[in-house]
């Protein structure tokens, strides 16, 4: 039997091709094993698990650029939802360590943990100065995502301008000292963001930034954060708190402050929650949910809303050196009425603050301080109406009351 003359070569392809199979099976098994060996090693605790290692993407990011990643504060990424939240870490310290003005231990109601609210300064960015405003009267915060641009440049445009402060001032009227700053935290996963936030600011000088991630569930941080700076830096007789979706009435705020001032020495005022809508949310699935060890109680004490509520500054200084007694938790406005109902301040339900943006007249807004939802558009048109009210509206007087 003959095979014929190319077998030999026939032959020694299809070794060759044996052979590259075979250290390419080799090659897969030994690769599989050194996973298998890998996984050992991390559920044995030798390594760490993937998703630590991802977790700490922010700050080697904020290392690599030289700066300084949320001192004091922790975050927690759901594995399932990804959602942002923050809790007190370093900032907290343990019962041991309870300052000696703690209150005794059965009157206590939360935690003995005690918050340290200097964890939430950023020493490396530039602050908003308030230089030249001495006997500032009013103080105006404003709530806003890093994102939310327009919507400052708007507010700049429009009712926080310092002329529209003086629209409705009379000749020989004396002018209110006030200021408007915005409140922000960090964006480490955006630098380009980062780099427009600190032109922004510097152009502007109205911004202050805290040492926390920007996120809905931070907001608690970053009011006590702006409340801090407003009564270590400022010391204004009053302090706005707001949103910036809101509009505020800066005249009218002025003139209220000036001829109608409370006569309260700790005054909070707001639209104040009651009855069911002080409910605390327990769902997880909720952006709003407290969980029990932040809140003990199924319910809050009565609470401004957070699209704007008033303080004076005693009331400003009772509620902050409360902080910390009762560790923050993530729903800021509940939380202000909590500080406020343990120091026995009673907010002032008043219907100035408006939550919707309904098709006011021009006449309203001798009475409305504080509108929630306003466009963007809307708010040149708005600033309009606010000028042209004492004009065009009878019996322009303002009411004299702030309920």
């Amino acid at each position: 039997m003959s095979y014929g003359k190319g077998f030999p070569a026939r032959m020694m392809r299809h070794f060759l091709v044996l052979m590259l199979f075979s250290v390419a099976t080799f090659t897969l098994i030994s690769l599989h094993t050194n996973s298998v060996n890998d996984v050992q090693q991390d559920l044995a605790g030798n390594r760490q698990p993937y998703l630590v290692k991802n977790k700490g993407i922010y700050e080697q990011q904020m290392q690599e650029r030289g700066e300084r990643f949320a001192r004091g504060i922790k975050l927690l990424q759901a594995e399932e939802e990804s959602q942002l939240e923050y809790q007190v870490g370093r900032s907290l310290k343990k019962a041991g360590s309870r300052s000696p003005e703690s209150k005794p231990e059965g009157t206590r109601r939360y935690t003995d943990a005690v918050f340290d609210l200097d964890v939430l300064d950023d020493p490396f960015s530039d602050k908003p100065s308030c230089r030249g405003n001495s006997e500032l009267l009013l103080l105006i915060l404003v709530t806003s995502a890093p994102g939310n641009v327009d919507r400052r440049k708007a507010i700049r445009a429009t009712w926080g301008n310092k002329k529209a402060g003086d629209s409705w001032r009379k000749y020989g009227d004396k002018p209110a000292r006030w200021k408007t700053v915005f409140l922000l935290g960090k964006t480490p996963e955006n630098p380009s963001l980062n780099f427009l936030l600190e032109k922004e600011a510097r152009e502007n000088e109205d911004m202050l930034f805290g040492d926390y991630i920007d996120s809905y569930r931070n907001l608690t941080l970053k009011v006590l954060h702006g409340f801090k700076w407003a009564r270590d830096e400022c010391e204004p007789e009053f302090v706005l708190k707001t949103d910036d979706d809101c509009f505020i009435n800066t005249p009218l705020f002025l003139k209220m402050l000036q001829e109608h001032r409370p006569y309260k020495t700790d005054f909070y005022t707001g639209s104040v929650f009651e009855g069911h809508k002080l409910a605390v949310i327990r769902d997880p699935r909720s952006k709003w949910h407290v969980s029990e060890d932040e809140h003990l109680s199924d319910s809050y004490a009565p609470y401004a809303s957070g699209i704007g509520y008033m303080l004076s500054r005693p009331a400003l200084e009772k509620i902050l050196d409360m902080v910390k007694f009762v560790p923050p938790f993530p729903i800021e406005d509940a939380y202000i009425g909590t500080l406020a109902n343990e120091v026995g301040i009673i907010p002032l339900d008043s219907g100035r603050f408006s939550l919707h943006h309904g098709m006011w007249r021009t006449c309203n807004y001798l009475y409305l301080l504080v509108v929630h939802h306003m466009p963007i558009e809307d708010l040149p048109v708005t600033m309009q109406k606010v000028r042209d009210a004492p004009l065009q509206c009878r019996g322009s007087a303002v009411h004299g009351t702030w309920d």
